[in-house]
């Protein structure tokens, strides 16, 4: 587990930009082929963002793009399915773990480098792979504390994820058997207690009655509503809720908590384009 400073919403918007910058240099041209078809757009698989990140690619490029916004299982689940015939170009999603294993079974496109990659950080840099099946983007909290501010004040919100499982009203998580953030959250946890200390912690909280939601769209829907006083709710939800005015506010762990990274690749399908679709 990883401790980070509270970002605020400079952070959080800059991210956009840097999804937006990095898929711009992936794809360099409107027209995607597949064999005898053509097809005017370009195809993004992702969970997160896709849906802020296309139509403002498609403006500051006039590039046409289709976002298909699945949850990160659904999105792997998909490209699973469709692996004899891939109907996607472009992968956007969190789960580091994930999209490297896609490179490893070959579905992405390997040596091939953004235009752009100088954008990244020093330490950006060092996340992308030898072979440049992907291009990190960003790196965000799986989960932050995040409660109802109609409902506790800061002095009464969990500081700490052992605070956050002795809490005695309703709480709420992301199942991390569908929602990809939801995973390492779950797994850093059972690091830091054990597996048996990990255990019996969840046993006391569902007893609790802690709500397990199937993604983290609906547990912070279920946080705004009151049904639940606290989550652990994925950093970019929290922000997104609390900077649209809705009653929720976050604290960042003393502990720390898992980082995820969120990373764009390229189907393997494009190394059949012509040349000049590059650029």
């Amino acid at each position: 587990m990883i401790g980070m400073e509270n970002n605020d919403e400079i952070i959080f918007h800059q991210r956009l930009k840097d999804q937006i910058s990095v898929i711009r240099g992936t794809v360099n041209s409107s027209t995607v082929e597949r064999g005898e078809d053509t097809v005017e757009s370009i195809y993004l698989y992702g969970n997160d963002f896709v849906d802020i990140v296309a139509p403002e690619f498609a403006k500051q490029t006039g590039y046409k793009i289709e976002a298909v916004h699945y949850g990160g299982g659904e999105a792997l689940a998909k490209i699973e399915a469709e692996q004899g015939n891939p109907q996607w170009d472009v992968v956007m999603m969190d789960g580091h773990g994930s999209i490297r294993n896609l490179a490893d079974r070959g579905f992405l496109m390997t040596d091939w480098t953004p235009e752009n990659i100088g954008n990244l950080t020093e330490y950006g840099s060092s996340l992308v792979p030898e072979d440049h099946a992907y291009t990190p983007i960003s790196i965000h909290a799986s989960a932050v504390i995040a409660y109802n501010t109609n409902r506790l004040t800061k002095e009464q919100a969990p500081k700490t994820w052992d605070e956050f499982f002795e809490y005695k009203g309703t709480a709420g998580q992301a199942d991390p058997a569908v929602a990809a953030p939801a995973y390492p959250l779950v797994s850093a946890l059972f690091y830091k207690w054990g597996i048996d200390q990990g255990e019996q912690k969840y046993a006391q909280m569902m007893g609790n009655g802690l709500r397990v939601y199937p993604k983290n769209g609906p547990l912070g829907s279920a946080l705004v509503s009151g049904e639940i006083d606290i989550a652990a709710l994925q950093e970019s939800n929290a922000y997104d809720l609390k900077l649209s005015g809705e009653p929720v506010d976050l604290i960042w762990p003393e502990e720390g908590t898992a980082l995820l990274g969120t990373l764009i690749g390229a189907s393997l399908a494009m190394t059949d384009l012509p040349a000049d679709y590059w650029g």
